[in-house]
């Protein structure tokens, strides 16, 4: 079986594929492959792809003869947020390398943590996705069709796995993790993290229309705006996450132009971590050698 697993980065991709795999025996993953859809699977094994798209994808044909086509989608705000302060990671842009630009930022987090409400969520210098997001919708619209499975990462957070189930043909792997040296797509595992992330200011930019054509696109309520009434953001998901990928950019100790540190953060208790509780989904995944079977990872990363 050939299975197809798309979506925008930090929606949820990367975890799913490996809860899908996890499930198979004798299964190659083929991961983000640069160009048309990779691996065939034509030596009988199962294949699972992952592909991210953006405003470059302008068609889904090449994946057409999968045997299962799935389509993760994830809120956009909740995406805005991700993949703002996973933009320091190394593969990312140049900017992820401007100390400056990353200190500044850091100390509004910082700030933000304190105050979620005296930060504006734009006052963190995030891109503009407008223009992908409304490109993205339009690929759903467009060339999403009955054969396809549009899930969403909300349902997966909480575990509800029986529509997909059902389209696949059996259960995913729902307590599969990510491979190793894939960890650093882990965050906040959760949903819901922009109503304490935007303020008035963020409602009345991203609320005017930029965000509603994506947001009904994927059955989003365009309409809900609340934030949350105390907002709270942990340092762990915020300063102390960014400042650890920004200095795996720079490297080991030395080898760059000083490494950061997020002093001003506060480390999270016990009782913290633990009134998160369980979650699944920005990265949880399958752990190959727990089970006995052949499992191996394709990737055109280099």
């Amino acid at each position: 079986m050939r299975i197809l697993i798309v979506g925008l980065p930090k929606s949820g991709t990367t975890i799913l594929t490996y809860r899908v795999a996890g499930a198979l025996q004798d299964v190659a993953i083929d991961f983000e492959p640069a160009d048309g859809p990779g691996v065939d699977g034509g030596d009988g094994r199962h294949v699972v792809t992952k592909k991210l798209i953006g405003t470059q994808t302008e068609t889904l044909d090449d994946f057409a003869h999968y045997d299962r086509k799935i389509w993760i989608a994830r809120d956009p705000r909740d995406f805005l947020v991700s993949q703002s302060l996973y933009r320091w990671h190394r593969e990312q842009p140049p900017e992820a390398a401007d100390r400056a630009c990353f200190e500044r930022v850091l100390a509004r987090l910082v700030a933000k943590e304190a105050e979620p409400a005296s930060v504006p969520f734009l006052e963190l210098e995030p891109a503009d996705y407008f223009e992908t997001l409304d490109a993205v919708a339009d690929l759903r619209l467009r060339e999403v069709g009955d054969d396809w499975l549009v899930f969403h990462y909300e349902d997966m957070v909480d575990g509800q796995y029986d529509e997909l189930n059902r389209y696949l043909g059996f259960p995913v792997a729902a307590d599969a993790e990510v491979a190793e040296g894939l960890e650093r797509v882990v965050r906040r595992k959760g949903y819901g993290d922009w109503r304490d992330w935007f303020t008035p200011t963020d409602v009345a930019h991203y609320g005017a229309g930029g965000l509603r054509r994506y947001l009904a696109a994927f059955g989003y309520d365009g309409d809900d705006w609340t934030l949350n009434q105390p907002q709270s953001i942990d340092p762990r998901y915020s300063s102390e996450y960014v400042t650890t990928l920004f200095n795996d950019h720079l490297g080991p100790p030395g080898t760059g132009p000083g490494r950061a540190t997020a002093t001003d953060a506060p480390a999270a208790t016990d009782a913290q971590a633990a009134a998160d509780g369980p979650a699944a989904a920005d990265a949880g995944g399958v752990a190959p050698t727990r089970r006995a079977r052949r499992l191996s990872l394709w990737s055109n990363r280099g």
